[in-house]
């Protein structure tokens, strides 16, 4: 009986000593804090790895943001020509027409179609795309980018809405602006 509890008891000792399993090292960044620069940091190793394998550095994170109650405009902390690349940039990745620019103007004409679900009803908002500006201006080291929507034919139909006011209840500006920011924030090669 002592044999058998003192096997069991060797057994138990070398399972609690075994080496760490590579498991155990993701669990590491569990206890640190999110958004701790130790979490966010890669390691050299890891910086070399992906020098390596060629991978692109993505993404403005802090170089872009947004003002609370402005919901159509984006801030990029670029000068203005090389906000105008990515922001081309990011209408390509988000998938979004592109129907005309002006870079001397610094504007862009898209079609954008939100693709919400209820979007297909006609009495839920307009069937089709509609048109919007992306205009950016520079106020120094930074960027402002404004997305506006631009009145279409069937906006200027007086029988829309009853005091012949375009209707713009099915502009999208600000879901074209989430789109644009998210793809500048994190998926924009730089």
């Amino acid at each position: 009986m002592k044999h058998l509890l003192l096997s069991i008891f060797i057994v138990f000792i070398t399972g609690c000593v075994s080496p760490k399993n590579t498991r155990d090292s993701e669990l590491v960044n569990l206890e640190k804090p999110p958004g701790s620069r130790h979490a966010e940091q890669k390691t050299s190793q890891e910086q070399e790895d992906s020098s390596l394998s060629g991978e692109v550095n993505k993404g403005l994170y802090a170089d872009v943001y947004t003002i609370d109650g402005q919901d159509k405009t984006i801030t990029i902390k670029r000068k203005f020509d090389e906000s105008w690349e990515l922001i081309g940039k990011a209408i390509r990745i988000s998938g979004i027409k592109i129907t005309g620019k002006n870079q001397k103007n610094g504007s862009y004409q898209v079609s954008y179609k939100s693709g919400g679900l209820l979007d297909d009803f006609s009495f839920f908002g307009s069937t089709k795309a509609s048109r919007y500006l992306i205009k950016l201006d520079e106020y120094g080291n930074e960027t402002k980018v404004n997305i506006s929507k631009i009145e279409d034919e069937e906006d200027a139909d007086p029988s829309r809405l009853m005091d012949g006011a375009p209707d713009f209840s099915y502009d999208n500006s600000a879901k074209l602006r989430d789109l644009l920011f998210t793809a500048l924030q994190h998926d924009v090669p730089l």
